[in-house]
């Protein structure tokens, strides 16, 4: 179960058969009723079933959000990364130039923000609070941050590192985070106390003090001047605007050299003989950049990319043969022979989300599609290999599996404002992208036992496609079924299920729409003709005005579970009428997960958080009438994140705990650790019932990827 809304078992078959009771003390029975169409059984219908587990198997993918490499120029091959999403990045070597991949430890386990290898092979690393050298790749540590002051954000938060060559020569610092005395650092050779820029005059009072949050640092020494140039790139939040700072005098003076640049936040600098070329552009706001250049250090600015419609660009490099390749956000790789020239859109990536492009010593390419690690081109980008093996920073968001193929998995993966479906029919080294999803970010993929593929994108809000596709085609198109449909509003965290057939489907999450004032309204929707029409049979506004939906769980007899706030549970009839259940003794239980055994509507589990947010798993064997805390897994097994339930077996129950993943037999009684493989961090489970008989796969999912248990079935 995620931390998001995503129901704990699937609902892709409802079961008819008996929940057993592993324990001994006798099951509910069930019918020989077959509701989905595809699982049947000539099992006993009043036989108890005992489950087991069985093999986990790694099924990945590699990769993550693939920002930033750098390379040794000592030591062939030799690279640094840094590889995953927003505040959870971490630093990844590479000895054979990008082929396979092995995450390096810095010492306080920070997010890795910035990277420079030195001409000594020094490697310099800015992380949240820190700035640290390594003269051993990694192998032993030195913080040299000293006297730079943050602020009271996140800390210092390196975002941007140069060196600037000279007798001695100064290592430079630009802080994306907050900071207290200035934005821009810089270290001599053989000091130890950083220096705070010459700022602008009148910074003091200039509103972009403290809300410029620099990204980039380039630098580049002119002879003919004998000074060195030195290039920031910056941004404010979201869309509010951006440009550059920059020096052309060793960093003695500085000034604001945006002039003529949109204003909006740039990503990356950098700097050649004759130009400095900045990318940037942002999804909010229609905040289109893309590259721009100047020939006369910052004074003026030309839009070199003004022919590609809506340009967003997130890094440019020039190559040794003198092109530029551009990483777009949402419009893939391009090139060009001059920045005064066309573009022209690179093939393999299509309309993909791009992080980052660079060069090697050796010619090759490396590219990072969106969460898919590294590409890498050994023709000059004519044709491109996934090397993103040993990368394990992807999180699916929601993962699911073909019940008529269980090597057939499906996730999604996001980023803040992109993201993509992904589907593998032969394990790890399998995975590609769902080619008919449109962009640019899915919070739920699914396929149904009737063939079916769903999905359900939410945002961000400035794009109009919110809401349920579904895929009659295996995933090469995708038609929009709803189940609202206006500009301003938002989906989040729903899901779709069919309940026997894909003509009956109920949907359940929440959504924002300028009614509301921007609050989370729940909603259950029913179609009874795939989708083409829908009705809201419950829509959460609670005395608190609105109530924001964390899991939804349809049961076997046609009920439907809710865990909303402002109520522990809410249990709503096939005709949605409600109920609120709460756990006894527990006034302001806060139930973000739920699970229930597919056959047996009357057995539930649920994990929430008290008022002082201490996390409780409980169990219910009569439909919420009473209430069993469970045991926690372990003393060393930390905060339990999610739990499921075997579908045949009520007591065989599962853990997602902060420090492992566990299996009870006896209903949480008693728990042993399982091995699901170093890769995975799970944060989410989800069981399947597959439609070979009486088996099922327990899908464990989180930071690192997606591990695949098959689960057994055996009649007492």
């Amino acid at each position: 179960m995620t931390r998001d809304l995503v129901p704990f078992f699937s609902l892709l078959s409802l079961l008819a058969l008996g929940c057993g009771d592993s324990g001994g003390s006798g099951g509910d029975g069930g019918t020989d009723a077959d509701t989905d169409g595809d699982t049947d059984t000539d099992a006993d219908s009043d036989a108890d079933y005992v489950g087991s587990i069985g093999e986990a198997v790694y099924l990945g993918p590699w990769g993550g959000a693939f920002t930033e490499v750098v390379e040794d120029p000592t030591t062939q091959g030799r690279l640094a990364a840094i590889v995953g999403a927003d505040f959870d990045t971490g630093m990844y070597a590479s000895e054979d130039d990008g082929e396979t991949w092995v995450e390096v430890a810095v010492p306080t386990d920070l997010s890795t923000t910035s990277l420079l290898f030195l001409d000594t092979g020094r490697l310099v690393v800015g992380t949240d609070f820190e700035v640290l050298v390594t003269d051993d790749f990694g192998t032993t540590w030195d913080d040299i941050r000293e006297n730079i002051e943050e602020g009271s954000g996140f800390g210092i938060t390196v975002k941007g590192l140069a060196y600037e060559e000279g007798t001695p020569g100064r290592l430079w610092a630009a802080l994306g985070g907050s900071y207290s005395t200035a934005p821009i650092w810089s270290l001599a050779d053989g000091d130890t106390d950083w220096t705070p820029w010459n700022a602008p005059a009148g910074w003091d009072a200039d509103p972009l003090n403290g809300a410029a949050y620099f990204t980039s640092l380039a630098t580049r020494y002119d002879a003919g001047s004998g000074e060195t140039l030195i290039f920031a790139a910056y941004e404010q939040s979201f869309s509010a605007g951006g440009g550059v700072f920059c020096s052309t005098d060793s960093g003695a003076t500085w000034a604001d050299c945006s002039s003529g640049l949109p204003n909006v936040p740039y990503h990356r600098v950098i700097l050649g003989e004759a130009e400095a070329v900045v990318a940037g552009g942002h999804v909010f706001g229609s905040a289109f950049a893309g590259i721009w250049y100047s020939t006369d250090d910052g004074a003026m600015w030309i839009d070199s990319t003004d022919e590609i419609d809506d340009a967003i660009a997130n890094d440019v490099v020039k190559l040794s043969g003198g092109d530029y390749l551009a990483a777009t956000y949402g419009a893939g790789l391009w090139r060009t022979t001059a920045l005064d020239a066309a573009w022209t859109q690179v093939s393999g990536f299509g309309e993909m989300s791009m992080n980052s492009v660079a060069e090697l010593a050796s010619g090759e390419l490396l590219a990072g599609p969106e969460q898919l690690g590294a590409y890498r081109s050994e023709d000059g980008g004519a044709t491109w290999q996934v090397s993103a093996e040993g990368m394990n920073r992807v999180t699916p968001v929601y993962a699911g599996l073909d019940p008529a193929d269980a090597d057939t998995a499906i996730i999604s993966i996001n980023s803040m404002n992109s993201g993509l479906g992904l589907i593998t029919s032969n394990g790890v080294d399998g995975w590609h992208p769902v080619p008919g999803l449109p962009l640019p970010r899915f919070t739920f993929v699914d396929i149904a036992p009737s063939g079916r593929w769903y999905a359900v994108s939410d945002g961000p809000s400035t794009v109009a496609n919110d809401g349920i596709y579904v895929s009659d085609d295996g995933g090469v198109t995708f038609d929009f079924i709803g189940p609202l449909e206006e500009s301003l509003m938002d989906h989040v965290g729903i899901i779709v299920v069919e309940l026997g057939g894909p003509d009956h489907l109920v949907a359940a999450g929440n959504y924002f729409t300028v009614e509301n004032d921007g609050d989370p309204w729940a909603f259950v929707a029913e179609s009874e003709d795939a989708g083409e029409t829908w009705i809201f049979g419950w829509e959460g506004a609670g005395t608190n005005g609105s109530y924001s939906m964390a899991d939804f769980v349809a049961l076997s007899d046609g009920s439907y579970l809710l865990a909303v706030s402002g109520s522990p549970i809410v249990h709503l009839s096939e005709t949605f009428e409600e109920t609120v259940i709460a756990i006894p003794d527990q006034a302001g239980f806060a139930v973000t997960d739920l699970a229930a055994c597919a056959a047996d509507p009357e057995v539930w589990y649920a994990r929430g958080l008290d008022v002082s947010w201490n996390v409780f798993v409980y169990k219910t064997m009569d439909g919420g009438a009473t209430w069993t805390d469970v045991t926690p897994p372990a003393a060393d097994a930390g905060a339990v994140i999610a739990v499921d339930v075997h579908p045949y077996d009520r007591d065989l129950v599962f853990a997602a705990a902060a420090n492992g993943f566990f299996a009870s037999a006896d209903g949480g009684t008693t728990w042993a650790a399982h091995d699901i493989g170093s890769e995975v961090s799970a944060s989410a489970l989800r069981v399947i019932p597959l439609a070979e008989d009486l088996a099922a796969a327990l899908l464990v999912y989180g930071s690192g990827g997606l591990t695949r248990v098959s689960l057994a079935t055996a009649a007492e």
